[in-house]
């Protein structure tokens, strides 16, 4: 089955949070509010071979590779399975046009 086959027929709904951008109001930077909405998209664990590029000391369980035809973008955070992963890396394929960004758990410790 050809990657793009393999994405297509596993895609889900998740959530998409994405922050509000840096704005500049009358000279001072002040954000903008955040957005919420969904994305069709599919998330995967890593290969062997991404584990291995990822930064020292890191912990592979909580990456995620999460594959979309919907673009995303660094500082977005995706909602699957309950658990929220920050996007940290983005590369778009031609091949299938899909865009497969990797992400890391996001630990809320304030609740």
């Amino acid at each position: 089955m050809a990657v793009v086959d393999a994405v297509r027929s596993r895609v889900k709904t998740l959530v998409l949070e994405r922050p509000g951008a840096t704005v500049n109001i009358d000279g001072f930077a002040s954000k903008a509010d955040p957005s919420t909405s969904t994305i069709a998209a599919h998330a995967q664990p890593l290969s062997p071979q991404e584990i291995r590029d990822l930064p020292a000391g890191q912990d592979a369980t909580g990456w995620r590779n999460i594959w979309s035809e919907e673009q995303m973008f660094l500082s977005d955070v995706i909602t699957s399975l309950g658990k929220k992963y920050t996007i940290k890396r983005v590369e778009y394929w031609p091949e299938g046009e899909f865009y497969r960004a990797q992400g890391v758990i996001t630990e809320d410790n304030l609740s």
